[in-house]
């Protein structure tokens, strides 16, 4: 490694462990509510982690991170081991049916309260990553049930364009949810939005 490369290499080290000191907690707190177990949390913190070191590190600039691009790397390795166990318990399922009563293997997998409660948690995480006016309105609307007339009221906005937004909104964040295994498609995350709403109205 030549000196520069030495010095780049030490630089982005100190910065990764200043930057790693001041938001640790933080990052557990989110990881926690989005994958809904410590242990999964701490898993997350490491990925996340070892990116975070290693683009610092191989970076010159000498920027700060932004707390927002922190938290998405979070995010995103989230996402990634959200995947892996829809895909091991589409492994487990499988298996069961080779099986046939697998009775055994029932515990492996994951019960719907837990794939509510993290449906929920990520959905709460990415909002946070839109743009002002959108995270309002969808958060008005996702999170709070309300109607477009009763969001509009409460951003000054027209109906029609409190609709354009929230369509614009839910589009970003269907992609991500799917990519967790959160979801499967934009009409599955209608069909849990109608469920909810059913829930809250009874």
């Amino acid at each position: 490694m030549r000196p520069e490369q030495e010095e780049s290499s030490a630089s982005g080290s100190t910065r990764f462990e200043a930057l790693w000191s001041q938001h640790q907690r933080a990052l557990l707190r989110i990881c926690e509510r989005t994958l809904g177990d410590l242990d999964a949390a701490r898993e997350a913190m490491s990925r996340t982690g070892v990116r975070v070191w290693l683009q610092m590190s191989r970076s010159s600039s000498q920027e700060e991170w932004p707390w927002a691009l922190l938290r998405r790397v979070a995010i995103n390795v989230c996402i990634d081991l959200q995947r892996e166990r829809r895909r091991q318990s589409w492994r487990w399922t499988s298996l069961d049916e080779e099986l046939g009563d697998g009775a055994e293997l029932e515990a492996a997998r994951p019960c719907g309260e837990q794939e509510e409660q993290q449906l929920q948690a990520l959905l709460l995480e990415l909002l946070e990553s839109l743009p002002p006016q959108l995270r309002a309105c969808a958060r008005l609307a996702f999170v709070e049930q309300q109607g477009y007339a009763d969001i509009a009221a409460t951003l000054r906005l027209t109906p029609a364009n409190v609709r354009k937004i929230v369509e614009r909104s839910r589009k970003r964040l269907v992609q991500p949810l799917a990519q967790a295994g959160v979801i499967r498609d934009e009409a599955s995350f209608h069909r849990w939005l109608s469920g909810r709403r059913k829930r809250t109205d009874g």
